[in-house]
């Protein structure tokens, strides 16, 4: 293929992706360029070609996730150069979506063929792309999305092979032939600059047989052994150790000292990918989840994000009736006893923030037990059509649809917002609250353990860090009833839970679990510059807190309360606005929670904690949007938790504009 023709089917890709654009007014902030690479200088470049297909976002997200973000984490400690793309046959509709996000997708333009043969076109083109847009590459690699990599393991490797001729590969026999009969595998694969460049100066040909030797054909999955058959200069080594392939020998393979035997794993599952990842030493540790000082040093730099397609729109009201207190809920299960119970207060008006599991709207109201009046179903189709920019920087099923909830209900004049999970039946009583709450003083530390105030010694919340668990001076002292006189703003009031209180896996997996809490005492009302994490189970947020609901969306539920919760008291000490811990006014009846699931999925909180508070004691920032580029700096949080965060505050203040203008 000429260099003109490669052109006109990128120009043509790039139209479609425009008119795309233009037609579906996306509103997702995209990035300049995906490339995972150290600064330039003397390290040779390697160009990474990941095939994949459209309706496999899943595992290139989480390929993204695993050792992809290991290769940007340790980008210093890599002694190459890199860039990455996935390659696809052809954009969809979902993958234009997606590489405005990522920009790392590359379609390839194969359309004619299927199977193996559309793999051996798809290789072809890769070679000529890499000859003519990465001529300063010295090696150039083809993988699959279902292939994990040890790094840094495999760029030292790399190190110490290099060379312009290279063909490093896994291949089932012994010895360095390059011949057809070689069972040579190109599942993964590795050129240097020469051998890209003679079969890229080659003519594709479409036949089974060419008719000289300067095409090369169509053969398939062992296409490359054949187009390289017969040279004598290949500097050829197969000692890739692949894992494999067989089904049933997957997971004893993927052990914890896998990468210290071996450099990939081909194949692999979703979940291997995600095990792979958790187990294996890098540089002789973990992949540092956690910040590298007390203060946070910035370990990486934000891609250039250009402004939001314009919206016709920001937000939509739906003439549904307004209230002062809503309470926002999201769930996949039918009509739970928590939901019902707040339906039997005739005061409060309820949103159910669905997903693509929960029941549809019929299924789920059919038995609801109160005025459908006050009773908002809030369908994934009207998500996006009541707040189409929020909605678009959400993923969907993620917890933090719940997001969209909470700003239909201040879009619906909400003064309060009880922000609770479907298991945890019970509501604080906001007409006698203030008559009962305390103020806690704690002199000696600036993190706040509200448990022990409450009759539980020995115990602590879901993402207090775990480094301060038996420093008593965590504890809440100095308790008086504040005189009336002096009114304390309160903007977030978490109510505890009895029979089974939010507490972390660690807990939950060695101490007695369910427990209850004492009522002795009503309320403690933290200090200003003290923290405590609360969560999004059953905590009451009031007007001038509502700016600081946002639930960052690039980490798991388990986690996104607590960075959330930490993040908000960050602001509310700046405005005087306090935080607030009752006794239980709920009972909380677990869904089924895998205790060891639960535990991964706490990893960064048990990791990231302490460092993020110590963060925010030593930062200075005006707004959240520049605290979420500090964090996602510091690698507390991801790129798209900037892009939600722009997207959140800026429906909020179009929001509030207009409820003013209206009152």
């Amino acid at each position: 293929m000429s260099n003109f023709k490669f052109r006109y089917i990128l120009i043509i890709g790039f139209s479609f992706v425009v008119t795309y654009i233009v037609f579906y007014k996306a509103n997702i902030f995209h990035v300049e360029e995906k490339i995972n690479h150290t600064e330039p200088g003397d390290k040779p470049y390697i160009v990474l070609g990941i095939f994949s297909a459209n309706g496999r976002e899943r595992f290139r997200k989480i390929q993204r996730e695993t050792w992809i973000d290991a290769m940007t984490k340790m980008q210093h400690h890599i002694p190459f150069r890199i860039t990455y793309k996935f390659l696809l046959d052809n954009f969809d509709e979902g993958t234009i979506k997606e590489n405005i996000i990522y920009k790392d997708i590359l379609s390839l333009n194969v359309t004619s063929r299927d199977g193996s043969i559309n793999v051996a076109r798809k290789m072809h083109l890769w070679m000529e792309h890499i000859k003519i847009y990465y001529p300063n590459a010295l090696l150039g690699a083809k993988l699959d999305d279902e292939t994990f990599m040890c790094v840094p393991q495999i760029f030292y490797r790399l190190d110490n092979l290099k060379s312009k001729s290279l063909c490093f590969s896994y291949n089932h026999i012994k010895g360095n032939a390059t011949n057809i009969y070689s069972d040579f595998d190109d599942l993964f694969v590795v050129l240097g600059r020469d051998i890209i460049a003679r079969i890229a100066n080659r003519t594709y040909c479409t036949q089974n047989k060419c008719e000289t030797k300067n095409k090369t054909n169509y053969s398939g999955v062992k296409s490359l052994a054949k187009w390289i058959t017969g040279s004598s200069d290949i500097d050829f080594h197969g000692d890739i150790h692949c894992a494999p392939n067989e089904n049933n020998q997957y997971v004893q393979h993927s052990e914890s000292n896998f990468c210290r035997t071996h450099l990939i794993f081909h194949k692999s599952t979703y979940n291997i990918l995600v095990r792979l990842q958790k187990y294996n030493d890098f540089l002789g540790n973990k992949i540092p989840f956690a910040v590298t000082s007390s203060v946070g040093e910035e370990e990486r730099h934000i891609p250039r994000l250009y402004p939001p397609s314009e919206y016709s729109y920001l937000a939509k009201h739906d003439k549904f009736v307004n209230c002062n207190k809503w309470a926002v809920v999201t769930t996949i299960f039918e009509t739970s006893k928590a939901v019902r119970h707040i339906a039997n207060y005739s005061d409060w008006c309820i949103i159910v923030v669905a997903n693509i599991q929960t029941p549809n709207k019929h299924d789920y109201l059919k038995n609801f037990p109160t005025e459908r009046g006050r009773m908002k179903y809030l369908s994934v189709l009207e998500q996006s059509i009541l707040y189409p920019l929020l909605s678009d920087v959400i993923p969907p099923n993620h917890f933090a649809r719940k997001n969209i909830g909470y700003m239909y209900a201040i879009h619906h004049k909400a003064k309060f917002i009880w922000d609770f999970d479907d298991d945890n039946i019970g509501i604080v009583d906001i007409e006698h609250l203030g008559e009962t709450l305390t103020v806690c003083q704690n002199k000696q530390s600036y993190l706040m353990n509200p448990y022990p105030y409450f009759g539980v010694n020995n115990t602590w919340p879901r993402g207090f860090p775990l480094q301060l668990i038996k420093d008593e001076k965590t504890h809440p002292t100095d308790c008086y009833i504040e005189d009336r006189s002096n009114t304390i703003q309160v903007g977030v009031i978490q109510s505890l839970a009895n029979n089974q209180p939010d507490v972390d896996a660690i807990y939950r997996l060695t101490q007695n679990d369910p427990f209850n809490l004492s009522t002795k005492n009503s309320g403690q009302i933290l200090c200003t510059n003290k923290y405590a994490p609360f969560n999004a189970q059953a905590t009451l947020w009031i007007s001038p807190a509502f700016l600081y609901m946002g639930l960052p969306n690039s980490v798991n539920e388990r986690v996104s309360d607590i960075w959330r919760s930490y993040i908000a008291q960050y602001f509310l000490h700046k405005v005087n606005v306090s935080v607030a811990f009752t006794k239980p006014y709920v009972t909380r009846e677990s869904n089924y929670h895998k205790l060891t699931t639960d535990y991964d999925d706490e990893t960064v909180l048990y990791d990231k904690s302490y460092q993020l508070v110590q963060f925010l004691l030593n930062t200075i920032s005006d707004d959240l949007s520049e605290l979420y580029e500090k964090l996602y700096k510091r690698n507390f949080i991801e790129i798209s938790d900037i892009q939600f965060i722009k997207a959140w505050t800026e429906t909020y203040l179009h929001v509030i504009k207009n409820f003013k203008r209206a009152s």
